[in-house]
């Protein structure tokens, strides 16, 4: 699975010309299910469930943000309504579309969501021999971070 995304980068990720291939629905929908299945089955720690529950978190923490920031969003704008609208909506209100607004380059909003990422799955490596007491600082640390991007995202949107 980790070939065959990184297979898209040489294609999506170049110097000198845009994107050029996308993964499309189904391909989302199985890495995404694939990914799931992984946080759910997998050995995150010996005997720790605080430790078992904070890895994953870590590791999709900026997609559990992501998920949660839009649908607060569009809730107390009035965007969606409904379960179905909420489903149905579509908008460039997502993590990447605002980060691109931001920085105003999609290379740089590319490779601040990386480095996001980075420093999440960083954090879950981390604990696979950790205390619970630092599975929850690590995930206090991650909703920190998650508040210091919002607060950039919602004043680089008045400007």
């Amino acid at each position: 699975m980790l070939g065959s995304c990184l297979g898209f980068l040489p294609y999506n990720f170049h110097a000198k010309r845009p994107a050029s291939i996308f993964l499309g629905d189904t391909g989302s929908i199985f890495l995404g299910f694939v990914l799931a299945s992984l946080a759910i089955i997998g050995d995150w720690a010996d005997n720790n469930p605080i430790v078992s529950f904070a890895a994953p978190v870590l590791i999709f923490w900026v997609l559990i943000f992501d998920m949660t920031y839009i649908t607060v969003e569009r809730v107390l704008t009035g965007k969606v309504k409904t379960v179905k609208q909420w489903i149905d909506y579509v908008g460039k209100d997502h993590l990447h579309h605002r980060t691109y607004t931001m920085l105003g380059d999609k290379r740089k909003a590319v490779l601040f969501i990386y480095l996001l990422a980075i420093t999440l799955g960083i954090s879950a490596i981390a604990l696979r021999n950790a205390r619970p007491v630092d599975g929850i600082l690590l995930v206090i640390q991650a909703f920190l971070i998650t508040v210091i991007v919002s607060i950039l995202d919602y004043s680089g949107r008045k400007r």
